[in-house]
């Protein structure tokens, strides 16, 4: 079982040292950023459903850990995307320190006393944040410091173009001992003040868009920006640029292709990636950690 409770934290489980120097791009990424993500599973069904990746707030000597996934994840839904009810056996697959890795039950609550989930008062926001702490001794996991989260002065500054990763499962391969989390790469592909409408029956929501490929199971990755948008078109000498955390990947636009049938009253019909990812603003997450209620369990404790 997870267990809810602040912790002294160390710089052994969190990635602030990478945040002022970071690889150029010409280089590798920092290898311990694959530490901040972990997998969902269904532990009844025995399979996984997504991806989800660790946050901390840190206040003088107290960290307080989270985990954050996509809201949708945690959920079953029919094929229409109605009809959702919240996954009754979800578990985190976690590396261990010893080679292995071991799930953990993840317990959904979504409201009331014992309320272990918490999302954004505007419901179209496909974020899901849940207050958690490991064990560092028996886990490999790293925390990605709140201070990485694109701040909203530099999200005005994002430019179509700018060269974006994200890091999280891959279903063919998700690692047979350990999670072994697929990094792809690609670029902003659009940036819109309007909303969009994801799928037929969701309503339109603020998303940023990428020319990326993704697939089943990365919903809920973190998705980053490599560099910093503030110094773009600016040429800048012996400095590295930094990692921002810019949003939660929601999942892929997929097209519809009409299949030919014959003597059939059913039309089937393929579906195919369009290579466009949808993401969810950091933004939202940052509005959801820095939320009332949030700020109340903090200052509380607990």
């Amino acid at each position: 079982m997870l267990a809810f409770r602040r912790v002294a934290y160390s710089l052994s489980t969190l990635l602030i040292a990478q945040l002022v120097s970071v690889p150029a791009f010409s280089e590798s990424l920092p290898s311990e950023l694959k530490q901040s993500v972990a997998f969902i599973g269904d532990t009844a069904a025995g399979r996984p459903l997504g991806t989800g990746f660790f946050v901390m707030v840190s206040t003088g000597n107290t960290g307080y850990g989270y985990f954050v996934t996509a809201k949708h994840v945690l959920q079953q839904c029919a094929d229409d995307g109605t009809n959702c009810r919240w996954h009754s056996a979800l578990g985190i697959r976690l590396n261990t320190n010893d080679g292995s890795s071991q799930v953990v039950p993840l317990p959904i609550v979504t409201s009331g006393a014992n309320k272990t989930v918490f999302f954004h008062k505007d419901e179209s926001v496909d974020i899901a944040v849940i207050p958690v702490h490991l064990d560092h001794v028996k886990f490999q996991h790293k925390y990605i410091p709140v201070e990485w989260l694109l701040p909203t002065d530099r999200e005005s500054k994002l430019k179509e173009g700018m060269e974006v990763f994200f890091q999280g499962l891959f279903t063919p391969y998700l690692g047979y001992r350990r999670n072994s989390p697929i990094t792809r790469f690609g670029r902003i592909a659009l940036l819109t003040d309007e909303k969009i409408q994801f799928t037929q029956n969701a309503p339109p929501q603020r998303l940023h868009l990428l020319e990326m490929a993704s697939f089943g199971g990365n919903s809920g990755s973190p998705v980053f920006l490599l560099g910093d948008p503030a110094q773009a078109g600016t040429v800048v000498i012996s400095v590295r640029p930094k990692i921002y955390l810019i949003g939660v990947m929601k999942g892929t636009y997929r097209d519809v292709n009409r299949l030919i049938a014959i003597e059939t009253a059913v039309t089937p019909a393929s579906l195919s990636s369009m290579g466009i990812a949808a993401v969810v603003p950091s933004q939202y997450l940052s509005e959801i950690i820095y939320s009332k209620e949030l700020k109340n369990s903090r200052r509380n404790g607990t």
